[in-house]
């Protein structure tokens, strides 16, 4: 026995040694192993530094910050002083300006909110849904006044980041368990009235365009409450919002449960779990691992879409850009307004982005 497996052990080839290329080695096997790669190299590079040298000449070296339009006058660079002039409406639209003060607590309070979140110690407690909860009812409430002394805002004059982050975000948070219900109802085959009814919802709501929910929730909805009840127009585009985010995170949440074996399945009812711990406590937490990248698109997507809230009369962050630009003072500044939003939603997206793969390295299947 000890000799065969002496025997074993000296057969045994060590595994290769992984080969670690530096950037000029790389360079050369990749980047100049051809008269082509070597052509097409350097016109690549050639592109590169004439466009980032173009876009540093008039972003930074030429341009001009400030809040006045008179020093834009002449030059051949950037004029931000429109963002410096109008960063505020960015921030939250045509708020007063005396009540401002609350917005900016409400954005502070997110981002403190955001950043305990990402402590892992206070990430695995269990009042953090609840904390969360009233982090948000505080925003509201503070943003919404009319109470505590607070003077009362209407959302006709909220606006930029707020209802684009707003929107997204309650959007989101309210319509994925909606959805992972409606999923649930979808896959079920112990209540058929109840398939039908999410089958319908699902397929209705996927298959209208975004833009078309928002003014059919604009229109449409108030016609289904008594009359002299005004619904509010941020409520109703919250309410397309939650629809389009629940039809499009059941078909995720269908995908997730079918990646799961029936093995599972049968073993959750093995040991005596009923259906709701049995998707609660087994099936949903694995689903929710081939969910992640596709939810973290969906979210990305979302943040883009709000930019189709001017059609029912909210201005939005790009809606902010277009009332900058709007101004006779701003005029011809158009560009300047549309590139800081252009990088305000690649900042928010790829911090989105970056967090989502963290998630997806800790939270990794393991591959069988």
């Amino acid at each position: 026995m000890r000799a065969a497996v002496e025997m074993a052990q000296v057969g045994r080839r060590p595994p290769p040694a992984r080969i670690r290329w530096g950037p000029v080695r790389w360079m050369a096997a990749n980047l100049f192993n051809s008269w082509l790669n070597v052509l097409l190299t350097l016109l690549a590079a050639w592109i590169a530094w004439k466009t980032l040298s173009g876009l540093f000449m008039w972003g930074i070296w030429n341009a001009v910050f400030g809040t006045t339009p008179e020093p834009c006058r002449g030059i051949s660079g950037a004029c931000w002083s429109v963002v410096g002039d109008y960063w505020r409406v960015f921030l939250s639209g045509r708020y007063p300006e005396e009540e401002r003060w609350r917005v900016y607590t409400a954005f502070l309070m997110i981002l403190i909110m955001l950043t305990t979140s990402a402590v892992g110690t206070v990430r695995r407690t269990r009042w953090l849904p609840a904390l969360w909860l009233m982090t948000v009812a505080l925003v509201f409430t503070l943003v919404r006044g009319g109470v505590f002394g607070l003077r009362g805002v209407s959302t006709q004059y909220w606006g930029g980041l707020l209802i684009t982050f707003g929107l997204s975000s309650v959007g989101l948070a309210v319509g994925m368990p909606v959805g992972v219900l409606l999923a649930l109802g979808r896959t079920s085959n112990r209540m058929p009235v109840i398939k039908t009814v999410c089958v319908g919802f699902i397929e209705l709501v996927r298959s209208v365009p975004f833009i078309m929910l928002l003014i059919m929730s604009s229109i449409m909805l108030p016609m289904f409450f008594p009359r002299g009840w005004d619904m509010d127009h941020l409520l109703r585009a919250q309410i397309a919002t939650i629809m389009s985010a629940a039809a499009n995170s059941a078909e995720i949440t269908r995908g997730g449960l079918a990646a799961i074996g029936r093995g599972q399945l049968e073993a959750a009812k093995a040991i005596g779990l009923n259906y709701w711990k049995m998707m609660g406590l087994v099936v949903l937490p694995q689903a929710l691992r081939h969910m992640l990248p596709v939810f973290v698109s969906m979210f990305i997507i979302f943040v883009k879409d709000t930019s189709l809230v001017v059609v029912v009369g909210l201005f939005d962050l790009l809606g902010a850009a277009r009332l900058a630009v709007g101004n006779p003072k701003w005029m011809g500044k158009d560009i300047e307004s549309f590139v800081f939003v252009g990088l305000v939603y690649f900042t928010i997206c790829f911090a989105v982005s970056r967090m989502s793969r963290r998630l997806e390295a800790k939270y990794r299947v393991a591959a069988h």
